[in-house]
């Protein structure tokens, strides 16, 4: 179940991730300000043991300066992951 009425996440293309400093398809911005990459926004919700998991959303600590968050709702998390596997799986086609 998701929440209908929940905030897209701001999502910004092709600009240069705060905490990689790659250039990525698109980062999301935290309420910082900070633009991340899918990939380090992956790497913070592993870090943090799953514990920004709830059952309708997740709340993650910007990377760069642990004082922002962005939340997400579960469906636009597995949309967030889905683009992250098809970028990954298209780097290794390109290889």
């Amino acid at each position: 179940m998701s929440l209908q009425n929940k905030e897209k996440p701001d999502i910004k293309e092709n600009i240069s991730c705060y905490k990689c400093n790659m250039i990525s398809k698109f980062t999301l911005s935290f309420s910082c300000s900070h633009s991340i990459c899918p990939n380090c926004i992956f790497k913070a919700f592993i870090l943090s043991n799953f514990k920004s998991l709830t059952t309708f959303s997740i709340n993650i600590l910007c990377p760069a300066c642990k004082k922002g968050v962005i939340n997400l709702n579960l469906d636009d998390w597995i949309e967030i992951l889905n683009q992250l596997l098809l970028q990954k799986n298209m780097e290794i086609l390109l290889q």
